[in-house]
Formats: C-alpha cells, sequence, structure tokens
C-alpha cells in the first residue's frame, strides 16, 4: 500500500506597504476646518459643487471604538471617487496628526484630480462655516491606513 505525502500548507499574507502604496498612489487630499455637522457639510457641498454626497453607514470608519462618518459621491463621468471624512466624533480624533481638521476630502483616481485639488479650496472656503481649506500631503501622515475604504 502506497503512502501518500502531505504538501505543507503554505502561508499567504498581504503586503501592507505594497497595499498601502497602491491605494494612495491616485488620491489627493484636502483638510477643511469648519464646525458643521457632516451631514450639514456634506448638504453645502451638494447645493455649491455638481455633487450628489450621501452618507452610507457602512462606509464610516471605526477607530478606537468610535466611527467617523463618512460621506460619499462616486463621478461615473470621470471614473472619480470622492470620499469626506469626518476627523472628529465626540472628543476624539481619527488621527493625532489631523487634531486641527475637522474634515477630510479624499478624491481617489481619475486624471482631473489635480484640477480639483487646485480649484477647489477656494469654492469650499466659500461655504458658510467653514474657516479654512487646503490640500494637504498624504504621505506625511502616519497611521494613513484608516483612511483604506
Amino acid at each position: 500500500m502506497a503512502t501518500i505525502k502531505q504538501a505543507k500548507p503554505i502561508k499567504i499574507g498581504l503586503d501592507q506597504k505594497a497595499l498601502d502604496k497602491e491605494f494612495f498612489d491616485d488620491i489627493k487630499m484636502l483638510s477643511i476646518i469648519c464646525p458643521h455637522e457632516p451631514y450639514h457639510l456634506a448638504w453645502h457641498i451638494n447645493r455649491t459643487l455638481p455633487f450628489t454626497f450621501t452618507r452610507t453607514p457602512e462606509q464610516d470608519i471605526l477607530v478606537d471604538n468610535e466611527y467617523y462618518v463618512v460621506c460619499s459621491f462616486i463621478d461615473t463621468n470621470n471614473l472619480i471617487e470622492h470620499y469626506l471624512i469626518a476627523c472628529r466624533a465626540k472628543t476624539r480624533f481619527i488621527l493625532p496628526d489631523l487634531k486641527n481638521f475637522d474634515f477630510i476630502w479624499m478624491i481617489k483616481g481619475g486624471h482631473l484630480v489635480d484640477n480639483y485639488i487646485k480649484q477647489y479650496p477656494s469654492i469650499i472656503k466659500s461655504i458658510p462655516g467653514v474657516v479654512d481649506c487646503r490640500s494637504i500631503d498624504h504621505e506625511k501622515l502616519s497611521q494613513r491606513q484608516v483612511f483604506l475604504l
């Protein structure tokens, strides 16, 4: 009777650095300082720009048992994803690096992203209640993996 040798199980792991790099390759971010609630800021943006930001609770980001609201809009014509992410929940912040900001607007994909980053800060600043809006470098954020949507 022949014995059958069992193959050793293969361990498969994710290359977190490669995943992180691939995700953030085509992303630009804007920081927004505004005391409004996420739904209120999304409503103002929807009235000011041709967007329809909506909240889907499944997209909210969970960090240290605290949920951070995410509103999204997918521009199917230009293949660009927009995410408006609340940086604060009650008195906690999504990242220590982002204590000074209330929201991050993450723009992913498409060839028009650079154009958005140039024109949107001045438009966003015109929204009532918005104190400041500017481009930020996501490369400098520690623990930016929380934004992997």
